[in-house]
């Protein structure tokens, strides 16, 4: 699993890439089952901190 953010001005989004044939765990600590999705490469995506295989989730999390 690679996780990382990105932020520029008040705006933060949230990239959670698992490169896995199996479903992973991203240990974010943040809550984003409320965050918006941004994009996705499945058809309907999963909330939360658990990947499926080589999925690819964007969040854009709350500003500063």
């Amino acid at each position: 699993v690679y996780t990382y953010t990105r932020e520029l001005g008040e705006e933060t989004i949230l990239v959670m890439l698992n490169f896995s044939d199996k479903e992973a765990v991203a240990g974010v600590g943040l809550d984003l089952l409320k965050a918006p999705i941004l994009i996705h490469n499945y058809p309907e995506p999963r909330r939360g901190n658990k990947l499926r295989p080589y999925e690819a989730v964007v969040y854009k999390m709350k500003g500063k």
